[in-house]
């Protein structure tokens, strides 16, 4: 069986959302900051005492420190259990599907977006974006996996074999002045039951995420799909 330890998973996470959640830690070690120096300051001025200021003053780096790390404690092992709940359930749906390979490669966080099967309603759909959701994109050994979070566990929202069923597109911004901008998003196709060939987009908030994401996906189509030929 494949196991892997929390220091593994945490090693996989995309360094982009590591750095989320230090500027999350460190927004709240500056929140306790602020508050310290306003409370300190009023009391200052209210009893006329300087004292309180210097006292504050040794403290606000403390204080800092401590809040900052005691969100940190919060932050990284509920990340780590996101994805390690998120990569067995993949791997579920995986085996589901008769899925050779279960060993996952890479987990990005996004958003997911369903358009019309015609070019008027897939704009309608990008302006207005009712129909995009929280997602988790995981690319396992020889297929593509799309979750979301409901109230009754995970939910399948798009699933391919790298073999033979994939069709994606990367689709790159290009500025005013015809300079390529980073990855903005992935497209991929699936079959509808009530409006058939409908395209489905993949966005993220972390473009280097995304941009490992398709180079690790195409390599492994190259891969998967390269013939057995033994050397004699």
């Amino acid at each position: 069986m494949d196991t892997i330890s929390t220091d593994q998973m945490w090693s996989r996470i995309p360094p982009e959302e590591k750095f989320h959640l230090l500027s999350q830690s460190h927004a709240s070690g500056t929140s306790a900051v602020l508050l310290l120096g306003l409370v300190c300051g009023v009391l200052a001025v209210g009893l006329g005492e300087q004292g309180i200021m210097w006292l504050a003053l040794i403290l606000l780096p403390i204080v800092f420190q401590q809040t900052a790390a005691k969100r940190w404690r919060e932050l990284k092992p509920r990340t780590i259990l996101e994805y390690l709940a998120v990569r067995s359930a993949a791997r579920r749906f995986a085996f589901a599907a008769r899925a050779r390979d279960l060993s996952v490669h890479l987990i990005v966080r996004g958003n997911w977006t369903e358009d019309g099967p015609d070019e008027s309603e897939q704009i309608a759909t990008f302006e207005t974006g009712v129909s995009s959701r929280a997602v988790w994109l995981i690319l396992l050994g020889d297929c593509l996996v799309c979750l979301s979070e409901g109230a009754h566990g995970a939910t399948l929202e798009y699933g391919a074999h790298l073999r033979d069923e994939l069709e994606m597109q990367s689709v790159v911004g290009e500025s005013s002045k015809g300079k390529q901008l980073p990855l903005r998003e992935l497209r991929f196709w699936k079959q509808s039951s009530g409006q058939g060939r409908i395209s489905c987009r993949f966005t993220t908030p972390y473009p280097g995420a995304l941009a490992v994401f398709e180079h690790l996906l195409q390599q492994r189509q190259r891969e998967v799909r390269t013939p057995f030929s033994p050397k004699t």
